[in-house]
């Protein structure tokens, strides 16, 4: 057992805080973690989630209800300083921690969601969708969520979290700019990909993990690797800490520099069951292609790129290594890249074909895209619609972001398939990581 562990109970709380700190930055295995949590009492379990909210709110193999309640302590605590000086001071700190300004608007902005993040009695609901608070931590920017019917009310660390209807989960990771004022934005519109796969396969049947497990880029930070590889470690770790059913399929979602971390984080180990990059920025940093991919990692992979896109569009494929700068770039382009299926993003009504969906941030942020049909239909099952062929004059006007798509040329058939539900897989005896 990891020597620190057995400390959070007898530490005095000066000392503690120290330790809660040092487990979450270096963090046990999860193996440990799950052995650790099995051996404590009820009462000893109780009793860590007040003591230690941080630790246990954060620690990869405690059981999501504890983390819940832990993280949930940790939010009571940090509002409850609004009283006091040092509440300000603190939400200063995070904005810093993300290069944000410290202006009024932000820090009460902030507040705001930290509020509502904290709201009702262990989760707070978008719509009829509860969402559960699996991981946060205040000072590295952390925020990580479950969206789903419901999940497992247990103390047990080796069994499933989810529900036993619950037979689909995206794990989604966010593109630069994630920070504590967005989350809330992310989090919701990726509620619609639930919603809509819920739909195809029956209430309850799927759920989404909404992963910003540490601080992202901001600006032009965001073609550096470096910040990339840090995080796709954490997401790794994530990831394979999850106990899963033989009856529950992961499908993970990379949008734009995510789609980097998301590739980095399998290179690093992490198993899910299918792979949906959305515009994202690239395969990862050294990664040409998914023969670069551990064996277990090269499952079916799938990649959108809406016309139009200034964002990802110009520096896909950048992969360089510069003095004194370091690594830039993210890696092979997912919708070029040998073995990824590439499908289009469409229309931005996809009841009402006519209006091409264009840009960057459309792709997450707009509701009823084609796209959106698409992100559910390679969760849960159904028809998705094959990129049309792009090249010369159209591989050039995707290159220059121009806002044209082949799907609008006069006498175009559009191709389709029927894409399975994602199954999961047979997962490594050392998953957990």
């Amino acid at each position: 057992m990891h020597r620190l562990l057995g400390l959070l109970l007898t530490n005095a709380p000066e000392d503690r805080t120290a330790l809660e700190r040092a487990l979450v930055d270096t963090p046990p295995s999860t193996d440990e973690v799950r052995a650790w949590w099995s051996a404590l009492t009820t009462e000893q379990r109780r009793e860590l989630e007040t003591l230690a909210p941080l630790a246990i709110g954060n620690l990869n193999g405690v059981p999501w209800p504890a983390r819940i309640r832990a993280n949930h302590r940790t939010l009571a605590e940090l509002l409850d300083d609004d009283s006091h000086e040092d509440l300000g001071e603190r939400l200063r700190s995070m904005l810093h921690a993300n290069g944000l300004s410290f202006i009024p608007d932000h820090i009460d902005h902030l507040r705001e969601r930290l509020q509502a993040l904290h709201s009702g009695p262990g989760f707070f609901t978008r719509d009829a969708l509860p969402r559960f608070l699996i991981g946060f931590d205040p000072e590295r920017s952390s925020v990580i969520e479950y969206l789903g019917h419901r999940i497992r009310d247990t103390d047990d660390a080796y069994l499933s979290p989810f529900a036993d209807e619950t037979r689909f989960v995206g794990l989604f990771v966010p593109g630069n700019d994630s920070d504590p004022l967005e989350f809330e934005g992310k989090a919701h519109t990726m509620s619609e990909a639930v919603y809509l796969a819920n739909g195809i396969a029956g209430d309850n049947a799927a759920g989404m993990i909404v992963w910003q497990g540490g601080v992202f880029p901001h600006g032009p930070q965001v073609l550096f690797a470096e910040r990339a590889r840090k995080l796709s470690a954490a997401l790794a770790r994530f990831g394979n800490s999850i106990p899963r059913s033989p009856d529950t399929a992961i499908v993970a979602y990379g949008f734009s520099f995510g789609g980097a971390v998301l590739g980095l984080a399998l290179r690093r180990g992490l198993e899910v069951d299918r792979v949906v990059h959305i515009a994202s920025a690239g395969l990862g940093h050294g990664i040409a292609g998914l023969d670069d991919l551990p064996a277990r990692a090269r499952v079916p992979h799938f990649a959108m790129l809406a016309p139009g896109d200034a964002t990802v569009g110009p520096v896909q494929g950048l992969n360089a290594r510069l003095p004194l700068l370091g690594r830039l770039g993210h890696g092979a382009s997912p919708v070029h890249a040998k073995g990824v299926v590439r499908v289009e993003t469409g229309w931005l009504d996809a009841n009402n074909p006519g209006q091409l969906l264009l840009g960057h941030m459309s792709l997450l942020e707009k509701w009823g895209t084609t796209a959106k049909h698409t992100m559910a239909a390679l969760l849960a099952g159904g028809s998705v619609e094959l990129t049309a062929p792009r090249r010369g004059w159209w591989r050039l006007a995707e290159r220059l972001a121009l806002p044209v798509s082949p799907i609008t040329a006069r006498g175009y058939v559009p191709q389709r398939i029927e894409v399975p539900a994602a199954r999961a897989r047979t997962r490594a005896a050392n998953s957990g990581q």
